[in-house]
């Protein structure tokens, strides 16, 4: 029987177990890390030793993953979005439209080319950026649209096409969420000019840090490639014994954001397990979601029926608190903290309450009067996005990779704050 007290205030939780752990490894993991180790190339930019580089390995592998020409590995998420938006040369006085709600990253690679973030409110069904808002905000400045895929979902990519073919306008998708994920069949990274994923040890694939861009064009491609390796390319094979395969006969400007040869193998050996781990989700998603239905105030995050294969970065509730005797969003994340021995928080802050976006403090961004008030977001309004961060939690992704029962657990949470809550705030 579970404790009628609520364990944040001195009962019994629902839960004292571990859940899945994540990352996950297992002996081919440990293996390829040896292996590198043994070749004494750690690093892309290491002298040809007779051994095929992994960076080039997990290119080819995730190019093919995701139904894609080109892949190039980088060091982050952060530096996929940044190189891409190179390779499509924005710049200082270009716009860029980014949706409201989203990690601050796909704010500071716009900054970090001196470009203009230009942000729009999200779709309340999906949270995903709402099509009709970027066509609003598209002005003749306007260069580039980063449709985030957000948590579990994928925004609604035909919309997006259709306006980037109008206006002549490219898309860069961030899919730093949604490794493996498909619209209409089509896997994410694969609609735009240019897809970007992250690899940071929360994400669906990952190598502790790492990131990567994929794109079916060749240009972009070369230009890609070039500007994440201070300008190098890879020579292709054959290759000189005890020289670099990176060259530099080409006339470009780059910096270094290549992937390490550690992260590389890991992020192969991950690879051989995603689409398993994707699959396990996805059906404890749809078991969880039948439990979410059954409580009063509850409801999982929609996704638009184009969506075929849904991807599950973050399980996503939205909360009636109505339902649960006004407790604001803080207090029930720390009180489901306390019942189920698991992170919960709620999603993401719009990009204009957060601290950490604030190009005005560096000299870097002091380039005009002009362009630091194009970057004040002080005086905007985004009312989906500020509502939805008051009113959706977020359970990370390794709870799908548990078992129905353990599931359970969650819904044995939520009834039991509906039940027991209310007493304790009497008792006071």
């Amino acid at each position: 029987m579970h404790s009628k007290e609520l364990a944040i205030f001195g009962g019994n939780p629902i839960r004292k177990q571990e859940w899945s752990s994540w990352p996950i490894y297992n002996e081919d993991t440990l293996r390829v890390l040896s292996e590198v180790l043994k070749s004494k190339r750690w690093a892309i930019s290491s002298n040809y030793l007779g051994i095929n580089l992994f960076e080039r390995l997990f290119a080819q592998k995730f190019a093919e993953f995701c139904s894609a020409k080109y892949c190039i590995p980088v060091d982050h998420g952060s530096s996929a979005l940044l190189v891409s938006l190179e390779a499509l040369d924005i710049g200082f006085g270009d716009e860029v439209i980014i949706p409201a709600l989203t990690w601050v990253a796909t704010a500071s690679s716009v900054l970090n080319v001196n470009a203009i973030p230009v942000l729009v409110d999200v779709d309340p069904l999906t949270l995903c950026i709402d099509p009709n808002e970027v066509e609003k905000a598209i002005t003749t400045a306007t260069k580039a649209i980063i449709p985030v895929h957000l948590y579990c979902n994928i925004c609604n990519m035909t919309a997006l096409q259709a306006i980037s073919k109008k206006y002549n306008i490219s898309i860069i998708e961030d899919c730093s969420h949604s490794h493996g994920a498909e619209w209409m069949g089509q896997k994410v990274g694969t609609f735009g000019s240019l897809g970007t994923f992250s690899m940071q040890q929360s994400k669906l694939l990952t190598s502790g840090e790492g990131g990567a861009i994929i794109t079916n064009d060749d240009d972009l491609f070369q230009k890609a490639e070039q500007y994440r390796a201070d300008g190098r390319k890879h020579s292709g094979p054959p290759y000189n014994l005890y020289q670099t395969e990176l060259v530099t006969n080409t006339i470009s400007h780059g910096t270094n954001y290549c992937l390490s040869e550690f992260q590389s193998a890991i992020l192969l050996n991950q690879l051989e397990m995603l689409d398993k781990q994707n699959m396990i989700r996805l059906k404890n998603a749809i078991y969880l979601d039948s439990l979410i239905l059954q409580i009063p105030g509850l409801k999982p995050l929609s996704s638009h029926k184009e969506v075929t294969f849904r991807t599950y970065y973050g399980y996503i509730i939205e909360i009636d608190f109505n339902f649960f005797h006004n407790l604001d969003i803080i207090e029930l994340c720390n009180i489901l903290v306390a019942e189920l021995n698991i992170s919960v928080n709620s999603i993401y802050k719009p990009i204009n309450k957060i601290m950490n976006y604030n190009p005005h403090i560096k000299k870097r961004f002091r380039l005009s009067n002009y362009y630091l008030e194009k970057l004040d977001l002080s005086n905007k309004v985004f009312p989906i996005s500020e509502e939805a961060s008051n009113t959706y939690i977020c359970f990370p992704h390794k709870i799908l990779l548990s078992d129905f029962k353990d599931l359970d657990d969650i819904y044995y949470a939520f009834i039991k704050i509906q039940k027991c809550y209310v007493n304790k705030k009497q008792q006071n």
